[in-house]
């Protein structure tokens, strides 16, 4: 084991480099305090060539003033690969050097500088026949002293005979508490298997051929060989399942609004593998790059997967590799030059090539093998779209907005519900602004000119073009949606439902039921939910019951109805053995502006013209027994069925009288009792058939359906 020593018999290594400036602007600290050992164990495996060679880790702990308490003091790579000859120490020199292959550039080291204060190299190696050695140390401290701002130092090279050849290296004092704080923790079994997951890919390709590879911890430099750990080629699985799919580029369309799909395509592999829960805590997918993996960015959602059950006795670790990725590495290992959709629509200008593969698209092609191939993480994926699904249609959320804001498993409704109305505030916002200013500028029309109608349709397509997209498909959805409310009414009305055909063991069918439950819920107090529309668009925006006894009816909290009947009075509404505040409205509705709208529907069968009489009687009741504050003055009554004349029903109450369009009857201003303490009130009575109300309310859609 080696320890930090004094710099002397050497030189600082010029470069034409200013390090504060790129470690600040361009390669800054990696988010892992893992990185800096990765980054050395990745040259560790490339300096050697496999089995023969051996890597050893070394965790270097001291004692503390509290009894069986240590503390970090450096970590060691050791390798016998072929060490820093002059050839490798060149690349040391030039930052972006390409020549090691597989992506490297060489800009690691920068990550022993983020995190560490010195970084001490001990190398021996073979030139021109002899074995040499020679030291290299790295620290930003090196900048204050030298004059060349340079943060290598280099030993003199030295023949070193009998020597072995390889590279010790040593990261000494953390730079961060906290990244020292993690380090005082680490230990070996904890690392071999950070090892194992981050280089599973690599280790899986070298089977049968991997270098020994064991981790060591050192305790006041005494050796802990109990807790001694090996990766050997037992520790590495074979692949449970292995695809490759082809993933297509895409470009900005010819308007630069949309993407399409190019002809032109990459190949990505998956590969699963089964490991202990001890190892592997929960499903997960990770991206490689130069055989290393890679932590999946924002961009890609595969919490799914992540909240899949166990599949057999372990979890699955997902490695999707590519040419592509590797290609799109940068500076910062491990951070892909992958981007979304949203970003490259947004974005677009900064991209230099026509041509990119998205994120999305690389989600797609991987999830759709992935859920063929295991059935535990396709029901958690189909649970996880009906829950999207189910939010999307209660709230009529657009499924393209919800897929640019972006949703995860463990997400909350209210979670994904603030992400929605934020990007529709901002987009309505933007929207909005560029309306009002196209509305603004109507005043430069000028009427009766020959281009007059020209110039005041193009304003008028331009305002159409910036209502929102989703706005659109709204309102396409609501007057669909209400073209199959009008058919199911149709088939009602002919009874041609296939519940509506008797069979021997069915009872009676109640038709009334159904077209009661198609206008409104039985028992429900919620208008907005129903179609009323189909008597009166007005109708879903009032407060109402269905189907509540007259005694029940509430305004808000509070009862609609007197709490201080009199005796005479309450006599008076039992009389005869009749309880008239049980009595049971098909629906009421409450405007404000003390008026009342009672709705009766009744049979297709029924002789409606008996029913006269019922709607005044239960207005009567409203007027004359309501809380003075709830007062109600104004009605509008509808009796609705089938089976009747309209002749029939004018011999039954001859103030009706036949309405000019349509077939149905009505009274503008009929008379409805106050009783003994208040005025009479007034009652506007329409009388008409199912037919009729679903011809009217056809004739109504059609006028949206028809610009549709």
């Amino acid at each position: 084991m080696y320890t930090y020593k004094e710099l002397r018999n050497g030189n600082y290594y010029e470069q034409d480099i200013s390090y504060s400036t790129l470690m600040k602007k361009h390669i800054k600290k990696h988010s892992s305090y893992l990185q800096p050992i990765f980054e050395a164990i990745s040259n560790s495996l490339e300096a050697t060539n496999g089995l023969g060679d051996r890597i050893t880790i070394r965790l270097n702990f001291s004692k503390t003033t509290y009894k069986g308490v240590f503390d970090f003091s450096s970590i060691d790579i050791i390798d016998t690969g072929t060490g820093f000859n002059d050839k490798n120490l060149s690349r040391l020199k030039c930052l972006y050097d390409e020549s090691k292959g597989q992506n490297n550039l060489g800009t690691g080291r920068v990550q022993y500088l983020h995190f560490f204060h010195n970084t001490d190299i001990y190398s021996v190696f073979e030139e021109d026949g002899k074995t040499m050695k020679r030291r290299i140390v790295l620290s930003k401290k090196f900048l204050a002293s030298s004059q060349n701002r340079a943060v290598i130092w280099l030993g003199d090279k030295i023949e070193e005979k009998d020597a072995s050849i390889g590279t010790v290296l040593s990261f000494y004092g953390p730079i961060d508490e906290n990244d020292k704080t993690k380090y005082t923790g680490l230990r070996a079994q904890q690392l071999k298997e950070y090892i194992l997951v981050h280089y599973l890919s690599r280790f899986c390709l070298k089977k049968g051929n991997l270098q020994e590879i064991k981790i060591e911890q050192y305790m006041n430099g005494v050796h802990d060989t109990v807790n001694d750990c090996y990766i050997k080629d037992e520790d590495i699985p074979n692949a449970d399942y292995t695809d490759i799919v082809k993933v297509p580029y895409s470009k900005i369309s010819m308007d630069g609004k949309s993407l399409i799909k190019s002809s032109k395509t990459e190949s990505f592999e998956i590969k699963s593998f089964r490991l202990p829960a001890s190892i592997q805590k929960k499903n997960e997918v990770k991206l490689t790059s130069k055989y290393e993996t890679v932590d999946v960015s924002s961009g890609i959602d595969f919490s799914f997967i992540y909240d899949s059950p166990k599949i057999g006795n372990g979890y699955l670790l997902f490695l999707i590799s590519s040419s592509y990725l590797t290609n799109r590495d940068t500076d910062l290992r491990g951070n892909l030059q992958i981007y979304s959709r949203k970003d490259y629509l947004k974005n677009r200008g900064l991209f230099t090539s026509d041509e990119e593969i998205l994120v999305d698209d690389i989600q797609e092609k991987t999830t759709n093998s992935i859920t063929k191939q295991y059935e535990p993480i396709k029901k958690t994926k189909e649970n996880f779209d009906n829950k999207i699904d189910e939010l999307a249609e209660i709230f009529s959320l657009d499924r393209d907005v919800l897929n640019n804001v972006g949703y995860k498993v463990g997400d909350t409704d209210q979670e994904i519900l603030k992400r929605v109305y934020q990007y529709d505030a901002e987009v309505s916002a933007k929207q909005d602004a560029n309306i009002k200013a196209i509305i603004d500028s109507i005043d430069e029309l000028i009427p009766g000119t020959k281009d007059f109608n020209r110039k005041l349709n193009t304003k008028i397509k331009k305002v159409t073009e910036l209502v929102p997209q989703f706005n659109r498909a709204e309102l396409t959805k609501y007057v669909t949606k209400r073209k199959v409310v009008l058919e199911l009414m149709q088939k009602t009305i002919d009874k041609k439902l296939t519940c509506q055909q008797k069979t021997k063991k069915q009872k009676k069918i109640n038709n009334e039921q159904f077209l009661h439950n198609i206008l409104f819920n039985q028992h429900s107090e919620n208008p907005l939910d129903s179609n009323l529309w189909m008597i009166n668009d007005d109708f879903i925006h009032f407060q109402g019951t269905s189907e509540s006894e007259l005694r029940n009816l509430k305004i808000g909290e509070e009862s609609f109805f007197r709490e201080d009947l009199t005796t005479e009075e309450l006599e008076e509404l039992k009389a005869f053995n009749r309880d008239r505040l049980g009595n049971r409205p098909d629906i009421l509705l409450f405007p404000k502006e003390h008026k009342c709208i009672i709705i009766e529907l009744k049979s297709i069968d029924a002789d409606v013209s008996k029913f006269v009489s019922q709607v005044s009687g239960y207005a009567g009741l409203i007027r004359q027994y309501s809380k003075e504050k709830f007062e109600i003055t104004t009605f509008y009554s509808y009796l609705i069925g089938e089976s009747f004349t309209l002749n029939e029903v004018k011999r039954a109450n001859p103030f009706l009288q036949k309405a000019y369009y349509f077939d149905y009857l009505f009274c503008p201003s009929y008379p409805v009792d106050g009783g003994d303490n208040r005025r009479n009130g007034e009652m506007y009575v329409e009388v008409i058939k199912y037919s009729t109300l679903l011809e009217r309310a056809k004739s109504r859609n059609k006028i949206f359906t028809d610009k549709i």
